[in-house]
């Protein structure tokens, strides 16, 4: 009797254990973005950060009447093309303005754009200047913050190279 009952209390001391530690697994193995947010796309529909958790994420802040956002657009949509099946590159671009639609347009940007009219976001990373462009690893981890320098494609390589 007292054998059987020292099996049963070792078997559940193991499955407790076990619970316990997939439990601790799984909390340990969330990724948590360090500055999520929620904004709109260009058609209204609902973008949230932490969606893509778990990819390596540059935001790229703009505006319609910015000369250097329009080039280092040029560059994020080569990046994204070539990145997003290979190594699951997320791009978003945050706009500022309203007329970023006819800026999406003209420059026939492939990656995604959020409005961010109230620079919520903007403030949350520290925008002052733009172009402004956010690296963010597969950890949810601000990596680097590049402001107002329009990247050569080489330079933006090896930034993706950190957060990949």
């Amino acid at each position: 009797m007292k054998k059987n009952m020292t099996k049963k209390i070792w078997f559940i001391i193991i499955v407790v254990v076990a619970v316990a530690g997939v439990f601790l697994d799984l909390k340990l193995n969330t990724v948590k973005i360090e500055k999520d947010f929620t904004l709109k796309y260009l058609n209204g529909e609902t973008f949230t950060l932490s969606q893509y958790a778990g990819r390596p994420i540059i935001l790229s802040f703009i505006l319609s009447r910015c000369p250097d956002c329009k080039k280092e657009a040029a560059v994020l949509n080569r990046a994204y093309n070539q990145l997003k099946k290979e190594k699951n590159l997320t791009v978003i671009g945050i706009a500022e303005d309203d007329e970023v639609n006819d800026l999406v347009k003209n420059l026939e940007i492939v990656f995604p754009v959020v409005r961010d009219e109230q620079y919520r976001v903007a403030q949350l990373y520290g925008v002052k200047k733009l172009p402004h462009l956010v690296f963010i690893n597969k950890k949810g981890k601000v990596v680097r913050s590049v402001i107002e320098n329009v990247l050569d494609e080489t330079t933006l390589d090896e930034y993706i190279h950190e957060i990949i």
